[in-house]
């Protein structure tokens, strides 16, 4: 099952595209936290939903009048011989005014998480 993969992924289970027999519980998308996180606590690095970023699909800068933008991680509809094997580094591209239930993004930021004593150190 490729829920336990190290990964922890939503994906397809059965025959793409024809029958998804949901071992995991889901026939789609499933909650961020419903797998535990790796041993890094990231969660849902693979499946789940494709995520944009902000790349330039033809790096480093692109094509001029070409607007396409990378997406990432592969998702729920992506099955063991389909979307690049399950890898975190799988690359796909779209126009950003592409939308599909398979598509989505991954709230990042660079400071590092509060705990409630940072918390008090501000008041």
């Amino acid at each position: 099952l490729f829920a336990t993969y190290c990964c922890r992924a939503n994906t397809w289970q059965g025959e793409f595209p024809k029958s998804n027999i949901a071992e995991d519980g889901f026939v789609s998308t499933c909650p961020v936290s419903d797998f535990p996180p790796n041993a890094f606590g990231l969660k849902n690095m693979v499946g789940n939903v494709w995520e944009w970023t902000a790349d330039d699909w033809n790096w480093p800068r692109g094509v001029r009048g070409e607007d396409a933008k990378v997406k990432k991680g592969g998702s729920f509809m992506c099955s063991e011989g389909f979307c690049f094997r399950h890898r975190c580094a799988a690359r796909s591209q779209n126009t950003p005014d592409s939308s599909a239930l398979n598509l989505g993004f991954r709230c990042a930021s660079s400071d590092p998480p509060r705990t409630s004593k940072d918390s008090m150190k501000d008041e």
